[in-house]
């Protein structure tokens, strides 16, 4: 939610980082505003943000409990193959 309507804000379009569509960026009352010095600054700011999208976490979660649960089932046929074999 915003209050108040006498707020400055910088908005960045296409940003370096591939996360961002669009960053708005509200600036304090007091801040000393040099337009070309300040969306340079921006730009760097948030190109240098280091941003792990969840979706990619869940993924990687899935892809890990997948492979846990084929290694075990291959762990448990290789025994059971062991004691079938090697009991008789």
């Amino acid at each position: 939610m915003l209050k108040g309507v006498n707020k400055q804000i910088i908005e960045v379009n296409h940003p370096e980082n591939d996360c961002f569509e669009k960053v708005i960026l509200f600036l304090k009352n007091d801040c000393d505003f040099k337009r070309p010095l300040f969306e340079r600054q921006c730009s760097e700011y948030i190109g240098s943000l280091n941003v792990r999208l969840r979706r990619q976490t869940k993924i990687m979660r899935a892809l890990r409990i997948t492979a846990l649960l084929g290694i075990s089932a291959g762990a448990g046929a290789l025994l059971m193959w062991g004691i079938i074999t090697f009991a008789v």
